[in-house]
């Protein structure tokens, strides 16, 4: 099993560094987009990249984004849960909750052992 902690657009987006996540589950802290912004969306890169289940720390709070990434994920089959480590997360965002930009990190966890 790989575990990996990574700002997700810019290590799935970059080119520089292929992995073969298809069939992993990803783990984020705050809900995905599913709206065109400064960057794509990330739920698009989830299901290019042919992720199985997306389990989510928290909802995102910003109006554009609030249960429509999870609701968008979900429409597109994916199996999709909300709610891990909720306090911490909401503290460690709370710095940041009036911004409309966000970070999103990852943590993906590779089901099969062929490696990255």
């Amino acid at each position: 099993m790989n575990i990996l902690v990574v700002p997700m657009q810019r290590s799935m987006r970059s080119g520089t560094q292929k992995w073969n996540v298809r069939g992993s589950i990803l783990f984020v802290t705050l809900e995905p987009c599913s709206h065109h912004g400064k960057t794509p969306p990330c739920a698009d890169l989830i299901l290019e990249n042919k992720i199985q289940k997306v389990i989510i720390g928290v909802l995102d709070p910003n109006p554009m984004v609030n249960g429509k990434g999870k609701k968008y994920l979900q429409d597109h089959g994916l199996d999709v849960e909300v709610g891990f480590m909720e306090e911490e997360i909401l503290r460690m965002n709370e710095p940041f909750s009036n911004l409309s930009i966000r970070q999103t990190f990852l943590y993906l966890e590779n089901s099969n052992d062929t490696g990255w």
